[in-house]
């Protein structure tokens, strides 16, 4: 995947309750008052975490720092949340900024409120809801562009680490990118995760992805990851289960077979 030895040990942090994250929430629930022309003027990439999003930073950063191995590097998205998260994460460490590591640009949906979403473009989001991997907002990125950037970052982050640990801290969309790049998935696995359709496919703020090298019974260490476990120390969550790593291969076969869950859309 990459030219340099990845990192034993990577955690990906999302970052803290933003004044997005309100601003959207409340939205979906019908008021759109923070959505006023000074907000929607400004660009995302400018909202800071909320106090709420400072606890979340702070209880992840204990955890952390009690169970974590010490971050050879550690790399956040420039974008002002991440940057804030980090620095009430604690960290014994110097932080670098990746643009490659920021979020997923959304375009002209970017600061626009739930209810004008639904007005003017609901046909684009049933779109989002049956190709979770490949749907373009309008003038913005899909999450497979995102990989693109997440592939690079990761080299970058391998090459700051230079065989140590690492931590990320940046966006759900973007971590959502990593899964899909670190554990190969087949894009009917990922979209399945990803559309919320299992225990785990929603990441909230400050959700933890860690993937590890080092077995976690053994302590073989192996060229690539073979272990991850999802997890949110800020909610309780912080007994996370490590899972094996099963990147697949396929036959013809199994190509075949896999396609047939597609219908044909013509007809002669």
């Amino acid at each position: 995947m990459i030219n340099v030895q990845l990192p034993i040990d990577l955690y990906l942090v999302r970052h803290g309750e933003s004044e997005g994250n309100v601003a959207a929430g409340r939205s979906k629930a019908g008021d759109d008052s923070h959505f006023t022309p000074a907000y929607r003027e400004t660009h995302s990439s400018r909202w800071r975490i909320t106090p709420r999003g400072i606890e979340q930073a702070t209880l992840t950063g204990q955890w952390l720092r009690q169970h974590a191995p010490a971050f050879a590097a550690g790399v956040t998205s420039p974008y002002v949340r991440c940057r804030e998260t980090a620095g009430h994460l604690g960290l014994p460490t110097n932080w670098h900024m990746d643009v490659n590591v920021r979020e997923r640009w959304w375009g002209a949906f970017d600061v626009m409120p739930v209810s004008e979403r639904n007005a003017k473009y609901a046909a684009e989001f049933r779109h989002k809801r049956s190709d979770a991997l490949y749907w373009t907002p309008l003038n913005g990125e899909s999450i497979a562009d995102v990989y693109i950037r997440a592939e690079r970052a990761l080299a970058r982050t391998a090459r700051l680490a230079d065989g140590g640990s690492a931590i990320i801290v940046t966006h759900g969309d973007t971590m959502a990118a990593y899964r899909y790049l670190i554990e190969q998935m087949s894009v009917e696995e990922w979209t399945t995760w990803r559309t919320g359709k299992t225990s785990d496919g929603k990441l909230q703020n400050c959700h933890v992805l860690h993937y590890t090298r080092r077995h976690p019974e053994n302590s073989v260490v192996t060229d690539d990851y073979s272990h991850m476990r999802i997890f949110c120390p800020s909610s309780g969550d912080a007994s996370p289960e490590y899972r094996p790593i099963r990147v697949e291969t396929f036959s013809n076969a199994d190509l075949l077979d896999g396609v047939e869950r597609y219908p044909h859309l013509l007809t002669s």
